[in-house]
């Protein structure tokens, strides 16, 4: 019930983002030159809608980071940050398929590639081990 104003911001922005690749794919075609005289230029207008569908999963998956950690901030946790993981964890979702996204655009050589998911993995093993060994700890409720 807390994430619904994310998810209800998410599917108008999903919105939005498949009616303005739509409305770009049909200018695309509109302004294929040859397509007037029959001759249709399939590899310029799939090329052109490629370019278009990822730069709107771009914009769609930096809008949902960027409203989630938006959401971390202005949110008051009942609990804490202790037990209110399972909320905040949700935001490290968008942020990681913008991350998959971006990273092969950033790091075009594949070696490189390989390295940094290699260091990100380690990094995350890394604090995934602490908050698990974190979470295993005797906690105390909040005194009001």
């Amino acid at each position: 019930a807390l994430t619904a104003p994310v998810t209800l911001g998410g599917l108008v922005i999903a919105g939005a983002a498949l009616v303005v690749n739509w409305q770009r794919t049909q200018r695309a075609r509109a302004l294929d030159g040859n397509e007037h005289l029959g001759i249709h230029s399939q590899a310029g207008t799939a090329k052109h809608a490629e370019a278009s569908s990822t730069s709107a999963e771009l914009v769609f998956l930096a809008l949902c980071t960027g409203l989630y950690w938006l959401f971390t901030f202005v949110w008051n946790p009942d609990y804490g940050g202790q037990r209110d993981w399972d909320l905040f964890s949700l935001a490290a979702i968008p942020a990681t398929l913008l991350l998959a996204r971006l990273l092969p655009r950033v790091l075009p050589d594949r070696g490189q590639l390989a390295e940094a998911a290699l260091m990100l993995t380690a990094v995350s093993a890394v604090h995934t081990s602490a908050w698990i060994y974190q979470n295993t700890l005797p906690w105390e409720w909040p005194v009001k």
